[in-house]
């Protein structure tokens, strides 16, 4: 460009650069630089340059004129090239400036579609410039809306998740943030929200359907969208990556096809997600889990809700609740179901053990109401909190229907209790109260 004539030296000091601005700005002008060396004298030039003397490279604009594009989403749009003046291209320090390199970097990719924020519009008129000068065709220009807060602010990291990896974190799915990401100022000319399919989505996306207007990033809406897609996918599929989630969390032993891959190296490809071995008990734990599903995490606490044992807990806090306590606690109303749960599961030939195997734990506590005269709440609220460790949750016949088919999958020192361990820790509160 230098030879061409197209970018010239520039020696203007920092001081000269803010004198001739406030020039311009007390004048009515716009605050460009006044062109005080672009025309110099060569041999001046020459000689500061053999000097060494700190400069900067401008390019050239040349005489004032209009300089249209066409924006994908903008449409027409017109600068006139005294808004910008001669501006920099190489900074004193030998580095480019950002123009230069984005128009420099782009060709030489073959860069196609440049699609930014509508903040960098103010770029394309110096770009374009580039462009026309070095001979390249420029891209195809597509200014997208603002992305604004609930505040209608300008969305900002100090507003919500600031990288690809906190979304994974919190549990959103890559296609439910895709569907999101797309319809921020875009609609398929209906009133539809949901893609499941991502290459449905790609097939229905225009850029001349996206809006001008900012739009709202709305996290309610994005995690409703997770939800609709967890509740979309395939079975085998949630399947797969509901228990892989648990077994790398440790919630539940790890067992996975084939080898584990080792340590991924600078510059390969990232291993494949592993793959876990499923069992009954696994397929189970998904379905009484899945239902109602918005974010990945919610799995997790679900499955300890249905599979810790939290007793210990639950009956301090009856003894320190006067109300809660008197039904279960006082007057030996939980004693006598303790036992008999503590006996009913003695092994695998006791009467609960035998009734929760073979599916009929409804008659076994049809009997026990019987045994101890008791029914409605009176039986069922006590054998919840001798079975379950809580007083609320999923339907007790589903989780012993899940426990039943447990056979090493829950880790020794983890949340979740077996059937085996929860009678171990309720036979140790019985005792002590004998």
């Amino acid at each position: 460009l230098v030879a061409r004539g197209m970018a010239y030296p520039c020696f203007c000091s920092d001081e000269e650069l803010a004198r001739d601005r406030e020039l311009a700005l007390s004048q009515g002008r716009p605050p460009v630089y006044a062109g005080r060396w672009a025309t110099a004298d060569r041999g001046e030039v020459a000689e500061k340059l053999e000097r060494g003397e700190p400069h900067v490279v401008r390019f050239r604009v040349g005489a004032e004129r209009a300089v249209d594009i066409r924006d994908a989403v903008r449409g027409a749009v017109r600068w006139r090239t005294e808004a910008v003046g001669d501006f920099v291209i190489l900074r004193s320090s030998g580095l480019p400036v950002y123009n230069f390199s984005a128009v420099v970097d782009d060709a030489l990719m073959g860069i196609s579609h440049v699609l930014r924020g509508e903040e960098h519009l103010s770029n394309t008129l110096r770009q374009e410039l580039l462009y026309q000068a070095l001979g390249f065709a420029p891209p195809r220009w597509a200014h997208l809306p603002l992305i604004l807060g609930a505040d209608r602010a300008k969305l900002s990291k100090r507003a919500g998740a600031a990288s690809l990896a906190d979304w994974r974190a919190q549990g959103m799915l890559p296609s439910a943030l895709r569907n999101h990401l797309a319809l921020l100022g875009w609609n398929d000319g209906t009133e539809r929200e949901l893609f499941l399919d991502s290459l449905e989505l790609a097939r229905a996306f225009s850029l001349e359907r996206v809006s001008k207007a900012p739009a709202i990033f709305d996290p309610a809406k994005l995690r409703w969208i997770n939800g609709q897609h967890l509740a979309g996918m395939p079975r085998t599929e949630l399947e797969s990556l509901i228990v892989r989630r648990w077994m790398e969390n440790g919630l539940l032993c790890e067992a996975w096809e084939g080898e584990q891959p080792g340590a991924n190296q600078q510059g390969q490809e990232p291993p494949a997600p592993r793959s876990p071995i499923l069992s009954p008990f696994h397929l189970q734990a998904v379905h009484l889990v899945r239902k109602g599903l918005d974010l990945l995490p919610e799995a997790d606490d679900a499955l300890l809700g249905a599979l810790g044992y939290p007793l210990e807990q639950t009956l301090a806090a009856l003894e320190a609740d006067g109300h809660a306590r008197e039904p279960l606690v006082e007057k030996g109303a939980f004693l006598p179901v303790a036992q008999a749960v503590v006996d009913g599961l003695a092994d695998e030939q006791a009467p609960l053990s035998q009734a929760i195997h073979q599916g009929s734990y409804k008659a076994w506590t049809q009997e026990l109401g019987k045994k101890l005269g008791r029914k409605g709440k009176a039986l069922f609220l006590p054998l919840r909190l001798a079975l379950t460790g809580c007083l609320q949750g999923p339907e007790v016949a589903e989780i012993l229907k899940l426990l039943a088919l447990e056979s090493g999958e829950i880790r020794d020192r983890s949340c979740l209790a077996t059937l085996a361990q929860r009678r171990q820790r309720l036979k140790a509160w019985v005792d002590a109260r004998l």
